[in-house]
């Protein structure tokens, strides 16, 4: 997989907080304000959902990358004075990311397993071996990427079936299961989860999982 999975934009025309869900990605974020230059960031890996103020007339727009993608710490310098809806910053950004084989991989497959064991034995690599790379490489556990992939399949399955099959089909033990782990990383139940249209939007982007 390509590092660059998806672009968004944001333009909010009236202040507001949005909730962020944790979707296994980071993004190089280009954030316009008028009468102020443009400043680029780099998002970090959320452990969970995360409140985030818009004022109006700001213009976000994001660079998602694959889950896993190492950054160079050069790219935000050469990304300096660049307006994002040119050629140059995708240029950029593939020049200045990269994805390994191996933790592509290994991500992949955690997205489907039922347990970080099962992953490691479809992987041929020990538990030990799996938890150094996927450490090196993301400064995640193996069981943060399986329990953030089976929240975000769950999620999406709630939107068409009832809790309990969900859950079920996600992979969880029981619907209270499936409820702390939205908790934990949604900070909502399933059902207000199901409630809220943005939320579900978000599980359905491009992303982890």
């Amino acid at each position: 997989m390509e590092p660059l999975c998806a672009i968004w934009t944001a333009r909010p025309d009236i202040p507001s907080t949005a909730t962020i869900l944790p979707d296994g990605c980071r993004d190089v974020i280009c954030l316009e304000r008028s009468g102020a230059a443009a400043l680029w960031f780099v998002s970090p890996l959320q452990p969970g959902a995360k409140s985030v103020p818009l004022r109006a007339g700001q213009r976000l727009t994001g660079f998602r990358l694959a889950a896993g993608t190492a950054i160079s710490p050069a790219l935000l310098d050469q990304l300096t004075g660049h307006r994002p809806e040119t050629a140059i910053p995708r240029a950029l950004i593939a020049e200045c990311t990269r994805r390994q084989a191996n933790t592509g991989e290994a991500l992949d497959c955690l997205a489907q397993a039922a347990t970080v064991q099962e992953a490691a034995r479809d992987l041929g690599v020990s538990m030990r071996s799996l938890q150094r790379m996927l450490r090196r490489a993301t400064g995640q556990s193996p069981a943060f990427w399986l329990q953030l992939a089976r929240a975000r399949r769950a999620a999406r399955l709630i939107g068409t079936r009832p809790l309990a099959d969900a859950a079920c089909m996600a992979g969880f033990a029981d619907q209270a299961h499936m409820s702390r782990a939205f908790r934990r990383w949604f900070g909502v139940t399933p059902s207000a989860f199901r409630a809220c249209p943005g939320l579900m939007a978000q599980v359905f982007s491009r992303a982890y999982g």
